[in-house]
């Protein structure tokens, strides 16, 4: 392979390796937001339903909270998922970045361990959602 050519490979594998980067960043974002939501409709439900309710504030209680139950299965399976993919992208970005033959510049290696380390610390952060 010509030196023009492995140029170009490395330069795209450094490109798609930001890309899967930016992208479970934006999952990690997506479940916040619905964790966010999630917790504002819970207490919205807690709040709006008495301690004394009739049989039809309990059934539509039920109803509201089974909605919100569903949300909460939704996030899980995304959690799940990005659970998955995140070592998957990270051992592909690693590669990437200790790459003898196509290593990236100083400056895209310093973004993409910049990109990784947010990666951590937003996993970290949902890891901490879903237990509290």
């Amino acid at each position: 392979m010509s030196l023009r050519n492995q140029q170009r490979r490395s330069q795209s594998l450094h490109q798609e390796a930001v890309e899967e980067l930016q992208g479970v960043l934006k999952a990690i974002e997506r479940i916040e937001d619905l964790i966010e939501s999630l917790q504002m409709e819970m207490a919205a439900v807690t709040q709006n339903y008495p301690a004394q309710r009739t049989t039809r504030e309990d059934v539509d209680f039920l109803t509201d909270l089974l909605a919100c139950a569903k949300k909460r299965l939704l996030w899980e399976n995304q959690m799940e998922s990005l659970r998955n993919r995140v070592p998957t992208v990270l051992e592909k970005v690693s590669r990437t970045i200790n790459d003898p033959k196509g290593a990236p510049t100083t400056e895209m290696a310093t973004g993409l361990l910049t990109m990784m380390q947010a990666v951590k610390a937003s996993m970290e952060r949902l890891e901490a959602a879903m237990r509290g």
